[in-house]
């Protein structure tokens, strides 16, 4: 298989002339990199099912396909990614229960697995893949599933200080 960069997206141009594969460059070929949060996207992330939940309602009412980039943690907290467009996090006001990774004073990396078919990507997969139509999530879209009512967010663990965001400068 061949590839070719098309304004800074690699395509996989399969010999059978079937239509290329939407890779953007910060998506690895193979395994997962990991990512400072800010530089290429920004994210805020939920914990466990909740934030499945929230992928789930995310999916149902966008195009199919199109909800965005959301990758899984298989393992430890079994956080949910939702990577949205380069420095967007900040001109929105989150919710406690969600956790913005992307900032001024904020310095954090996130795992990004390759496309999936592409190998062992464990501990990560995605929940919804970035396309050409949606690369990243958007986060007014986001924000409206958050704010809908229809998902209970988790209580935070007594005395762990979970649940609490950064102050903004």
């Amino acid at each position: 298989m061949r590839s070719q960069i098309v304004a800074g997206v690699t395509e996989e141009i399969p010999p059978t002339g079937a239509v290329p594969a939407y890779r953007p460059d910060w998506v690895p070929v193979r395994g997962h990199h990991l990512w400072r949060c800010g530089v290429h996207f920004d994210v805020v992330r939920m914990p466990g099912p909740y934030g499945r939940a929230v992928a789930a309602r995310l999916r149902e009412l966008v195009a199919p396909g199109d909800a965005g980039a959301v990758v899984y943690e298989e393992k430890g907290g079994g956080w949910t990614y939702f990577l949205l467009p380069p420095n967007s996090a900040d001109d929105y006001t989150w919710p406690a229960d969600v956790e913005r990774l992307s900032g001024p004073r904020t310095i954090a990396y996130v795992g990004v697995p390759a496309l999936p078919g592409a190998g062992n990507t464990w501990p990560l997969s995605w929940c919804s893949p970035p396309t050409r139509v949606a690369p990243f999530v958007e986060p007014e879209v986001l924000l409206d599933v958050l704010l809908d009512g229809r998902l209970s967010p988790p209580a935070p663990p007594a005395g762990t200080g979970a649940g609490r965001r950064s102050r903004r400068p």
